[in-house]
């Protein structure tokens, strides 16, 4: 039922859908589908809320472990000194030779997913000696300075073709100009504690 300048009117649509998902175009008369994890199985709100209650790492990682929501960069901190960062979230795991860039053949069967990837198996940082992490939507190997993994590490569909943006090219030359102030601050030298008021602006 919508609303018209006549009143009420019923109005019926008709949609086509697949199991790979909701028909959206017929291009060349061949039926265009789109497939988005976690589209249908529902569950982001359940997964957010854990993360919200999580009262320890371990269940704030159980938490983000149900993959329940399709993709998000996640960062972590806590009163203990912890901090994390994860990339990405529900990945389709693929057979190999697939590469899901594109439009693909959906009556063929090695296009099928074959579930998700775990968490255990998602680039992602935790307490790096650097102390910081950042996240800007850029490429999960600039999330810090001296990481170890590389994009050959994981599943070509696993990382997207983003690079470090110009916030993610900035922030490790302003993270060690606050940290030469810090170490070299008077108060600092005398023992005593210093606060943002004690840090210069940095452009």
């Amino acid at each position: 039922r919508v609303r018209a300048e006549s009143g009420m009117q019923t109005r019926r649509f008709r949609f086509w859908s697949s199991h790979h998902g909701p028909i959206v175009g017929l291009p060349h008369g061949r039926p265009l589908a789109v497939k988005l994890a976690r589209m249908t199985e529902g569950g982001w709100f359940d997964q957010w809320d854990a993360m919200i209650r999580a009262r320890t790492l371990n269940d704030w990682t159980s938490a983000v472990a149900q993959l329940r929501v399709p993709y998000m960069n996640t960062m972590y901190a806590d009163a203990d000194g912890n901090i994390g960062y994860i990339y990405n979230s529900a990945v389709p795991r693929r057979l190999p030779g697939i590469d899901p860039s594109g439009v693909l053949d959906g009556s063929d069967p090695r296009t099928e997913w074959q579930g998700f990837h775990p968490l255990s198996e998602l680039p992602q940082v935790w307490n790096p000696s650097t102390g910081w992490l950042l996240n800007t939507n850029s490429t999960p190997f600039t999330a810090t300075t001296g990481l170890a993994m590389r994009r050959e590490d994981f599943p070509g569909y696993m990382v997207g073709d983003e690079t470090a943006d110009v916030r993610g090219l900035k922030v490790p030359g302003v993270e060690r100009a606050l940290v030469q102030q810090v170490a070299f601050h008077p108060r600092t030298q005398h023992g005593a504690p210093i606060g943002p008021e004690d840090i210069q602006r940095q452009g």
